[in-house]
């Protein structure tokens, strides 16, 4: 029988980290899944590498490998790329959790401390999504995350807001249409001289002379329904008005002993003389077949909210605190605020970090990314190893009962970490130019002098063993491979 819908707290970890990465890239492959572990399949391919970075800060103490070329046992070169037949080729041959061996080919450049053999830690680019962090001591972050390039936009109010009406049984009235009030505490509120929500009418009121140049909004209505009877299913008619007249209409059909989620019932943009004489706006429900007052449906949550407003007038802020955790000690799940939740999918304006970050010498790399999670991404609190935790499943706001963000981790966070001190970040497998090594990068000498080399597979096909040494020459006859 359905119910409310929560979190699972408590299921299994199935898969180690490097299966779970293998299952991202490549789905159900051997050494993630059934056959061969990753260490006893050979490998048929050579890389060639032109240089290493540092991963810092985002990642810890290991190695990036820049790979221009790989080789397979015949002499055949293939630049990385997202092209499928290269990506799978990188993918298969140099699997997350194996052991490779670098050769340095630059004999006049020496250090580094990751020549020999190393553990690949991933493969592909890493791409901040979140962060923070403006150090690496326990209390350097910020307290505000920004997600506005422009800061300062006096004629353009923001008009977004949000508020969820939580749990209810519709009682008969509902078989026709019945305006939802009640609702919880708005999370979400507008510029107080453009609109406002009222909790308990369920209104949502522009008050046009004070939207300034703002000519579009969007309403966006979402939930989730839950059916208990065994035998039938029930319609459910969702429709927002303004000043009492419909103005947008959808219907669902909620299926018997199960639930319905719906990230959008209702997406309506309003303008022009829908914006004028401060229109009221609310949302009603109708369940005309007989499903409401009997006990058979109950709504889970109904959330009403303005997403999008043109010209935009900015996002709120997210201040501190960021996240929270359960209290239980099977509790893995991570709860970003209502501010943070509110923007996910934008894209941290992060120079109000890294003006900060690089007064410290921690010098992260610009956000160019939405903050949109996927399993296999990794979130670090405070610049400690043992504080990086592995996304295995994620509940997006929209379906989430309290419109949160959630994120489970492959462990429990301790107790005395500071949550608001993170990086959330991924290594894009898309972008395979770069394998990493679980290895800290050291001093090379001399500094700043370019290098070359070849990365060897731990376990090599027969074919390969046999022709490393001439494909090398061949490399180096073909200017690939230099000695200075």
């Amino acid at each position: 029988m359905p119910t409310q819908a929560q979190a699972d707290q408590s299921s299994p970890q199935l898969t180690t980290l490097e299966q779970e990465q293998l299952n991202n890239f490549l789905g159900p492959v051997n050494g993630a899944i059934g056959g061969l572990p990753v260490a006893e399949r050979t490998s048929e391919y050579i890389a060639v590498y032109t240089g290493a970075g540092g991963t810092g800060p985002e990642i810890i103490d290991q190695t990036a490998i820049f790979i221009s070329y790989l080789v397979d046992a015949k002499g055949n070169l293939s630049k990385p790329s997202t092209e499928y037949v290269s990506l799978d080729n990188l993918l298969q041959n140099f699997e997350i959790g194996a052991n490779v061996i670098l050769r340095n080919d630059t004999p006049t450049t020496v250090g580094g401390n990751f020549f020999g053999k190393q553990k690949i830690a991933a493969i592909g680019r890493q791409v901040p999504l979140l962060y923070s962090a403006t150090g690496s001591t326990q209390g350097a972050n910020v307290t505000t995350l920004n997600f506005d390039s422009d800061l300062n936009q006096p004629n353009i109010p923001s008009m977004l807001g949000k508020m969820t009406k939580g749990t209810f049984s519709p009682d008969s009235s509902f078989s026709s249409f019945q305006t939802l009030t009640n609702y919880n505490t708005p999370a979400i509120i507008p510029d107080s001289a453009a609109a406002n929500y009222n909790s308990t009418t369920g209104t949502y009121t522009i008050t046009t002379s004070g939207i300034g140049t703002t000519n579009i909004v969007k309403f966006k209505i979402s939930g989730e329904f839950a059916n208990n009877n065994f035998d039938d299913n029930f319609d459910v008619d969702v429709r927002l008005r303004k000043d009492g007249t419909q103005v947008a209409v959808q219907s669902f059909t909620i299926p018997s002993d199960d639930t319905l989620n719906v990230p959008s019932f209702i997406e309506f943009f309003a303008f022009g003389n829908f914006l004028q004489g401060d229109p009221v706006f609310d949302v009603q429900l109708r369940f005309p077949d007989g499903g409401a007052g009997n006990g058979n449906i109950f709504s889970n949550f109904l959330r009403f909210e303005v997403s999008e407003q043109t010209p935009q007038g900015g996002f709120i802020d997210a201040t501190a605190p960021f996240f929270t955790t359960g209290s239980g000690v099977e509790n893995l799940f991570l709860t970003a605020s209502e501010e943070l939740s509110s923007n996910y999918n934008n894209i941290q304006n992060s120079d109000l970090v890294t003006d900060l970050a690089s007064a410290n010498d921690f010098n992260l790399s610009d956000i160019t990314t939405p903050f949109n999670v996927k399993v296999g991404d990794r979130i670090r609190f405070e610049y400690n190893m043992d504080t990086d935790f592995t996304i295995y499943e994620i509940i997006e706001p929209d379906a989430a009962n309290d419109g949160k963000l959630k994120l489970k981790l492959n462990s429990r966070i301790p107790e005395t970490v500071n949550l608001d001190n993170f990086i959330l970040h991924r290594v894009d497998s898309n972008d395979p130019v770069y394998i990493i090594l679980d290895v800290k990068k050291g001093d090379i000498n001399p500094p700043g002098q370019p290098f070359k080399g070849v990365m060897l597979p731990e376990y090599p096909t027969k074919e390969l063993k046999d022709n490393i040494d001439d494909l090398v020459l061949e490399l180096k006859e073909k200017g690939i491979l230099t000695d200075n």
